[in-house]
This record gives C-alpha cells, structure tokens and sequence, in this order.
C-alpha cells in the first residue's frame, strides 16, 4: 500500500497537470509538508512549479485578513485590555494574571474554533459557577465567593473588549482568525480566490470553523478532501478512532467519492 502523503502528490499532479502551480495543499501541520515536498520530488521529472504547501493555520489566517500574533504577544495584548474592563482595586498584578491568562487564551480559542454563541457560554458559565456556591440555607456568600462569582461576571466583557482590541490593529489569536475566516468567506471571495484548486489533506477532526469553510469551498467546486482513512476502524461504528471520519462521510460534501480509504 502506497503512504499517504506519496498517493496525494501522485493523486494531485494527475488531477492538475499543467496548473499545479496554481493549487494549495491545506495540511494540519508544518511537519507533514516537508515528507510531502520530497514525495513531489520523487515523482517530478521535469522542472515545474510547485504547487503551494501550507498548514491549516496559516491558510485561514489568510483568508481571515488578519495578523496571528505569538502566544507572548497575546499576554500583554490581553493584559492591556484587562486593566481597562476590571476596575482597578480588583486587578491582579502581571505576575498573577500570566498564571492564569493562558488558560484565558485557550477558552477563548476554543469558543472561536468552534463558532460559539460568546453570550450563550458565558451566560452559562456564570449560572454554573453561581451553582457551584448555592447553599440551601439561603446565606450571604463570603467576600471571596463575591470575588470568585465577580470574576467570571467579568469574562464576557473581557472577551468582547479583548476581540475589538485586536480587530483594530488587524490582529487575532488563533481561535478568531478561524471565526473571522469562517464569517469573511461569502460566495463573492469564494469566486475571487487566487487558487485553482484546493486541497485539504490528512484531516480527521475538523472545528466547526473548518468544516464550514470546507463545506462552502467543496459546494463551489474549489475543494476537495483527502482523508487518510482505514476501513478496519472507519466502518467499525463502535470503533472511536474511526467517529470523526463517520460523521464528516454522513455529510453531503464530503461523501461524494470520499478519498481515500485504505
């Protein structure tokens, strides 16, 4: 059986020919490519352009338009915005914040990539953790309790604050340059992309923010899915390695000649 990253460039030279040049390879990673790049190399054996190799994150940031920042840059970016939101008796000093502003980023990552209402989670993030200290004696909470609730009273805020912050400078975490992507995507910027043809290659578990973004560029004919698939545990319906690769197969754009399943 040929390796997956060798049957793709082979599938994608016979597929483009002459147009290679002018198609992109989407990857979940950086790393992939380099095994990818020396497989065209195997099969070339005429000079030619190469068709462009990028990662998943790269691709959407642009389409989305905007700058990825680094994780550090993010920090002091959120922290600035945290000190305008928190009033100031209540803010913790960077040394404290950074402990906890990274796991900060991350949610806020998550609810992007995955195209959350931010008012719907918050809201029920707040009822949660007023749950959490209920008491049936009916009894006035503690300062701390106070504190505790007031904090995450305070997220949404800091969500909306920090996304209007960024969205200024053309600027986004990982997460949002996803939503943005997926948002920005219209017919019209379908219709004007620079590329012949898409390729999205190696992907099982795709965030609500690919998949609609696949599902539209597949519609439009721009798109097409290369799954690195085994019929041992995708057709095993209790087999959860395979439950990803399921659900996407039950879709309309993505069961039409699903490729490829070894």
């Amino acid at each position: 059986m040929q390796d997956f990253l060798y049957q793709t460039a082979e599938y994608v030279l016979n597929e483009q020919k002459d147009q290679i040049a002018d198609s992109v390879i989407i990857l979940p990673n950086r790393r992939a490519a380099l095994f990818l790049k020396k497989h065209f190399g195997q099969l070339i054996e005429n000079p030619i352009w190469s068709p462009q190799i990028i990662s998943a994150e790269e691709f959407l940031e642009e389409l989305s338009d905007v700058n990825v920042l680094d994780n550090l840059s993010l920090q002091f970016e959120l922290f600035s915005v945290y000190q305008t939101v928190v009033p100031k008796e209540e803010q913790d000093s960077f040394d404290q914040f950074i402990q906890w502003g990274q796991i900060l980023l991350q949610d806020f990552n998550e609810i992007d990539r995955y195209l959350i209402d931010p008012e719907a989670i918050f809201s029920y993030v707040n009822e949660a953790r007023a749950i959490e200290i209920w008491n049936l004696e009916a009894q006035e909470i503690s300062d701390v309790q106070h504190q505790y609730l007031q904090f995450w009273k305070q997220m949404q805020s800091l969500y909306t604050a920090f996304r209007e912050h960024l969205s200024k400078k053309k600027q986004a975490y990982s997460g949002l340059s996803y939503r943005l992507a997926a948002e920005n995507l219209t017919t019209e910027k379908v219709a004007t992309l620079s590329y012949q043809h898409i390729y999205f290659c190696g992907f099982n578990a795709l965030t609500a923010a690919e998949q609609q973004i696949i599902e539209r560029l597949i519609h439009a004919q721009k798109a097409t899915m290369l799954f690195d698939a085994d019929e041992y545990y995708l057709n095993d319906e209790l087999h959860e390695a395979g439950l990803f690769l399921r659900q996407l197969r039950k879709k309309t754009n993505f069961n039409n000649g699903f490729k490829w399943i070894g």
